[in-house]
């Protein structure tokens, strides 16, 4: 079926192209494009370029240049429409734009100058190089000198390297720097005498770019076979600091790999940071072998601790056993920054004597972040889970907070049952540290256990951390039922336990529509608890409630008790919050036919109706107006104007309504009006009564 429907779109395609060709039958390439550049539609004309070339239809290509051309040499075209032309046509010029260009090399205008420069540049035909090559012969401006070789090395052109070279010991900074960049570029011999003449004349500048093109000319030097010589210019480069002495050494890894390690240790000791800072990846260049390894440990000891630092990370990278040793000794280092690189490179080696290595550093509670994320990142975590789990019993404190943590990185079968063994401890910090642990390890089997320990746990952040635990946990359980039982049972025994707050915060992050009715029968039982952490949080679980239906009409009941009092205030925020939700869900149901708009509008009106009645506080009046803004229905128009005079929410109201007349003043005009002329009354704003006059206008043209 697709076969087919391909090829009646090609047909199709073939056939419009045809139609097209016809239609322009009596017209000429020149007609066209004349047209095209008189209007001017310029991408049109980068299509006809397109296609002339798609096409191979050279004659087209050259009609279009001839036709470019002439409208450039024209005094009526814009300068910015000729530099647009000048642009395309060294774009798709050929052979046929290229004595047009070499035309515009004396030009004074920068603008025709540069473009011609470029053009030729990109120009394939040898012709542009033979132009180029002359005006670089002609040329006594340095500026337009530098340019010219700059354009020949980009193309390539080799027959102008002996000018390059010759070039190379101009006295003039701009050119001699061009030449030394291009000879860098191209010449496949070296040119050391060159480079080393240019980085001691001029100023800074000229000398740290001929410095440059002499790194360039070594890697040069490297793509033609030649590295011995490209090795000699990189140790010769490594008298220089910061980056050239970095990309010096980086030169040397790459060409001679191990057999220039010494030189490159030798350079590490006592460099800048920043230079220091690529050990990694110089050896990335330099594969693991015996000798290299050896090297490396020898230089750990005598290297100051930033180098220590990268050199042992280095040991882990390799992970072989014969650097382990130095890697443990460094776990004893004085300095704290090389210990933690020590025990993070522990993490990569698969050798007993290191996983026993991190539970001892665990067990002492040091180096704990670099430690927990050695064994995340080791091939072992299981082996290494048997020895955490030796070690946890009888542990306290900060020790215990380690252990439980790296054992949050281990697998589950491993982890798990310890882990909530040590929920049993009377260590706040440790308990919290076992939610976490747990809630990384994503294992749902946790889940009922958890609840339980939640139900009793009395400390706020525990329960907190709890909390978030659970709800993670919970995205594992595929059945809600499962996700909420273990909750409504503990919440069922009826006892005043310390995690019931916590519990009932829990809910509306683990609730489903099969069983949001058992779960909201606690909150609301709970709203009438005379315990105000328990009403507090059944409150603000129906504020986070995912689905507004089954909670607005509990919020505002609850709202209406005492409007005066915080707890109702809290209510009629809670009410305005789900009224915004509830907006969103039934934006969701309109498209999908489920509710009609008129419906849904009605519906918003009437709860905004309901919480405006009983809104003491302007933030919440100003919430419902909001609402009732997005609603461009008469009755929500009326609610609206009757808010015009209050100075509390004068300004949200004349919104409120703005917004709905925009939309009803086409077919209720005889009551947006009056709506309108009111709102000049009671604003100031000239803004504001611009658009209300503007409004008031297009009623009037309309009539």
């Amino acid at each position: 079926m697709n076969t087919i429907m391909t090829k009646r779109l090609t047909l199709l395609t073939m056939s419009m192209t045809f139609f097209c060709r016809v239609l322009c039958a009596n017209e000429s390439i020149e007609q066209q494009a004349s047209a095209l550049i008189s209007k001017p539609n310029l991408p049109q004309l980068i299509q006809m370029y397109e296609q002339a070339i798609q096409s191979g239809t050279t004659a087209d290509r050259v009609e279009l240049s001839k036709t470019i051309i002439n409208h450039i040499n024209r005094d009526d075209v814009l300068p910015v429409v000729k530099g647009e032309l000048l642009t395309m046509l060294g774009r798709f010029g050929g052979p046929e734009s290229v004595d047009f260009f070499a035309s515009l090399l004396s030009h004074e205008d920068p603008l025709f100058h540069t473009r011609a420069v470029l053009a030729l540049q990109r120009n394939a035909s040898e012709k542009a190089a033979e132009v180029l090559r002359k005006a670089l012969a002609s040329a006594s401006e340095p500026e337009k000198r530098a340019i010219m070789i700059h354009a020949l090395s980009v193309r390539g052109d080799r027959a102008s390297l002996p000018q390059f070279i010759k070039d190379a010991g101009n006295a003039d900074d701009v050119v001699r720097t061009a030449a030394l960049l291009a000879v860098a570029r191209m010449s496949d011999e070296p040119a050391n005498a060159l480079f080393k003449a240019g980085m001691k004349q001029g100023p800074a500048r000229a000398k740290r770019e001929a410095t440059d093109a002499y790194l360039l000319h070594a890697d040069r030097l490297v793509k033609t076979g030649k590295k011995q010589e490209s090795l000699a210019i990189y140790h010769e480069l490594l008298g220089n600091g910061g980056y050239v002495k970095a990309n010096a050494l980086m030169g040397m890894a790459r060409v001679g790999g191990a057999a220039e390690l010494t030189a490159i240790l030798e350079n590490l000791k006592g460099a800048e940071r920043n230079i220091i800072n690529i050990t990694d990846k110089l050896f990335e260049h330099i594969p693991k072998s015996g000798p290299v390894i050896t090297a490396v440990c020898e230089n750990v000891k005598s290297a100051d601790p930033i180098l220590k630092i990268r050199l042992l990370d280095v040991l882990g990278w390799y992970a072989d056993p014969a650097g382990l040793d130095t890697v443990l000794d460094a776990t004893k280092d004085a300095n704290e920054a090389v210990r933690n690189a020590a025990v993070n490179a522990l993490g990569r080696f698969d050798d007993k004597r290191a996983f026993n290595a991190l539970v001892a550093t665990l067990a002492t509670g040091k180096e704990m972040d670099a430690a927990v994320m050695a064994v995340e990142t080791s091939p072992r975590k299981a082996i290494i889970a048997d020895g955490l789990i030796a070690a946890l019993p009888g542990t306290s404190g900060l020790v215990c907070v380690s252990l439980v943590r790296a054992l949050g990185t281990c697998p589950a079968g491993k982890a798990t049952p310890i882990l909530l063994k040590t929920m049993e401890n009377a260590d706040a910090t440790v308990r919290n540290e076992v939610f976490n642990a747990l809630r990384k390890i994503g294992d749902p089997s946790a889940y009922p256990d958890l609840v339980k320990h939640l139900a009793v746990e009395s400390d706020h952040n525990v329960q907190s951390t709890a909390v978030n635990a659970l709800a993670s946990l919970g995205v594992y359980i595929k059945e809600p039922s499962q996700r909420s039982a273990p909750v409504l049972a503990q919440l069922a025994t009826g006892s005043s336990s310390p995690g019931r707050p916590a519990l009932l915060l829990l809910l509306p992050r683990i609730s489903s529509k099969a069983t949001q009715e058992a779960e909201l029968k606690f909150l609301r039982e709970a709203l009438s608890e005379q315990d105000e952490n328990l009403r507090r949080a059944a409150m603000q679980a129906m504020t986070d409630w995912p689905d507004p239906d089954p909670v607005l009409d509990t919020l505002l009941q609850t709202s209406k008790k005492e409007p005066q009092s915080a707890f109702s205030v809290v209510a009629l925020r809670a009410y305005v919050k789900q009224i915004g939700a509830l907006i969103e869900k039934r934006n969701v149901a309109v498209p999908e036919k489920q509710v009609s708009a008129d419906d849904v509008q009605k519906e918003i009106i009437q709860r905004c109706i309901q919480g405006l009645e009983i809104a003491v506080q302007p933030a919440e009046k100003m919430g419902f107006l909001s609402y009732l803004g997005q609603q461009p229905h008469p009755d929500a128009l009326k609610v609206v104007e009757g808010y015009l005079n209050d100075q509390n929410v004068k300004t949200e109201a004349i919104q409120a309504a703005l917004s709905i007349a925009t939309v009803l003043h086409k077919t209720h005009a005889d009551m947006v009006k009056p709506v309108l002329e009111k709102i000049k009354t009671v604003t100031d704003d000239k803004q504001l009564q611009s658009k209300v006059d503007q409004l008031l206008k297009t009623m009037k043209a309309k009539k």
